[in-house]
Protein backbone atom coordinates (compact mmCIF):
# COMPACT_ATOMS: atom_id res chain seq x y z
CA UNK A 1 0.00 0.00 0.00
CA UNK A 2 2.78 2.44 0.84
CA UNK A 3 4.26 2.11 -2.65
CA UNK A 4 0.92 2.99 -4.29
CA UNK A 5 0.49 6.00 -2.01
CA UNK A 6 3.96 7.27 -2.87
CA UNK A 7 3.36 6.67 -6.57
CA UNK A 8 0.06 8.57 -6.36
CA UNK A 9 1.67 11.44 -4.45
CA UNK A 10 4.38 11.76 -7.08
CA UNK A 11 1.74 11.79 -9.82
CA UNK A 12 -0.22 14.53 -8.10
CA UNK A 13 2.93 16.58 -7.53
CA UNK A 14 3.95 16.24 -11.19
CA UNK A 15 0.44 17.17 -12.30
CA UNK A 16 0.51 20.33 -10.19
CA UNK A 17 3.94 21.24 -11.54
CA UNK A 18 2.79 20.73 -15.12
CA UNK A 19 -0.34 22.82 -14.55
CA UNK A 20 1.75 25.66 -13.11
CA UNK A 21 4.16 25.46 -16.05
CA UNK A 22 1.36 25.57 -18.60
CA UNK A 23 -0.33 28.61 -17.01
CA UNK A 24 -1.90 30.42 -19.95
CA UNK A 25 -1.37 34.16 -19.69
CA UNK A 26 -3.38 36.67 -21.67
CA UNK A 27 -1.37 38.77 -24.13
CA UNK A 28 -0.18 42.06 -22.62
CA UNK A 29 -0.11 45.31 -24.59
CA UNK A 30 3.00 47.11 -23.35
CA UNK A 31 1.71 50.38 -24.76
CA UNK A 32 -1.78 50.36 -23.26
CA UNK A 33 -2.36 47.91 -20.40
CA UNK A 34 -2.54 49.06 -16.79
CA UNK A 35 -0.66 47.87 -13.69
CA UNK A 36 -3.33 45.33 -12.73
CA UNK A 37 -3.51 43.76 -16.20
CA UNK A 38 0.26 43.50 -16.54
CA UNK A 39 0.74 42.06 -13.04
CA UNK A 40 -2.09 39.52 -13.40
CA UNK A 41 -1.09 38.26 -16.85
CA UNK A 42 2.70 38.03 -16.72
CA UNK A 43 4.24 35.39 -14.46
CA UNK A 44 7.11 36.91 -12.50
CA UNK A 45 5.71 40.44 -12.75
CA UNK A 46 3.97 41.82 -9.69
CA UNK A 47 2.49 45.26 -9.06
CA UNK A 48 5.87 46.88 -8.34
CA UNK A 49 7.48 45.74 -11.61
CA UNK A 50 4.25 46.46 -13.51
CA UNK A 51 4.32 50.01 -12.15
CA UNK A 52 7.97 50.32 -13.24
CA UNK A 53 6.98 49.20 -16.75
CA UNK A 54 4.28 51.86 -16.95
CA UNK A 55 6.59 54.57 -15.58
CA UNK A 56 9.19 53.62 -18.21
CA UNK A 57 6.48 53.74 -20.91
CA UNK A 58 5.46 57.21 -19.75
CA UNK A 59 9.10 58.37 -19.96
CA UNK A 60 9.67 57.08 -23.49
CA UNK A 61 6.19 57.72 -24.91
CA UNK A 62 5.59 54.18 -26.12
CA UNK A 63 7.51 50.96 -26.57
CA UNK A 64 8.97 50.61 -30.06
CA UNK A 65 10.02 46.99 -29.45
CA UNK A 66 9.36 44.44 -26.75
CA UNK A 67 13.12 44.25 -26.18
CA UNK A 68 12.97 47.75 -24.65
CA UNK A 69 11.43 46.03 -21.64
CA UNK A 70 14.98 44.95 -20.75
CA UNK A 71 15.70 48.61 -19.91
CA UNK A 72 13.17 48.52 -17.05
CA UNK A 73 14.72 48.00 -13.60
CA UNK A 74 14.03 44.47 -12.39
CA UNK A 75 13.55 42.94 -15.83
CA UNK A 76 16.46 40.67 -16.67
CA UNK A 77 17.13 38.44 -19.66
CA UNK A 78 15.72 35.30 -17.99
CA UNK A 79 12.44 36.94 -16.96
CA UNK A 80 12.16 38.67 -20.32
CA UNK A 81 12.52 35.40 -22.24
CA UNK A 82 9.87 33.83 -19.99
CA UNK A 83 7.27 36.54 -20.66
CA UNK A 84 8.20 37.54 -24.23
CA UNK A 85 5.61 35.24 -25.89
CA UNK A 86 2.86 37.12 -24.03
CA UNK A 87 3.93 40.64 -25.03
CA UNK A 88 2.68 42.83 -27.85
CA UNK A 89 2.93 46.49 -28.72
CA UNK A 90 -0.72 47.18 -29.45
CA UNK A 91 -2.07 49.20 -32.34
CA UNK A 92 0.47 51.00 -34.49
CA UNK A 93 0.12 54.69 -35.23
CA UNK A 94 2.33 54.61 -38.33
CA UNK A 95 0.73 55.80 -41.54
CA UNK A 96 -0.98 52.90 -43.24
CA UNK A 97 -0.78 50.58 -40.24
CA UNK A 98 -3.51 51.83 -37.92
CA UNK A 99 -5.28 49.04 -36.09
CA UNK A 100 -2.55 46.49 -36.68
CA UNK A 101 -0.58 44.95 -33.86
CA UNK A 102 3.01 43.85 -33.54
CA UNK A 103 3.76 40.51 -31.90
CA UNK A 104 6.68 39.76 -29.62
CA UNK A 105 8.83 38.71 -32.57
CA UNK A 106 8.22 42.01 -34.37
CA UNK A 107 5.81 40.69 -37.00
CA UNK A 108 2.77 42.73 -37.89
CA UNK A 109 -0.38 40.76 -37.17
CA UNK A 110 -3.02 40.90 -39.90
CA UNK A 111 -6.78 41.02 -39.48
CA UNK A 112 -9.40 42.99 -37.64
CA UNK A 113 -8.80 44.04 -34.07
CA UNK A 114 -11.12 41.26 -32.86
CA UNK A 115 -9.07 38.60 -34.66
CA UNK A 116 -5.66 39.98 -33.69
CA UNK A 117 -5.60 38.28 -30.29
CA UNK A 118 -6.25 34.92 -31.93
CA UNK A 119 -3.42 35.58 -34.35
CA UNK A 120 -1.04 36.34 -31.51
CA UNK A 121 -2.01 33.17 -29.69
CA UNK A 122 -1.67 31.07 -32.85
CA UNK A 123 1.85 32.46 -33.34
CA UNK A 124 2.94 31.03 -29.97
Amino acid sequence: MKWNFTKSAVGVALGCLLAATLHASEPVDLNADDVKTIAENLDGIGPVKARAIIEFREQIGRFGSVEQLLEVDGIGEKLFMQIKPYLNLGALSEAGHEGQMISANGKRLQGSSSSLQGSAEAEQ
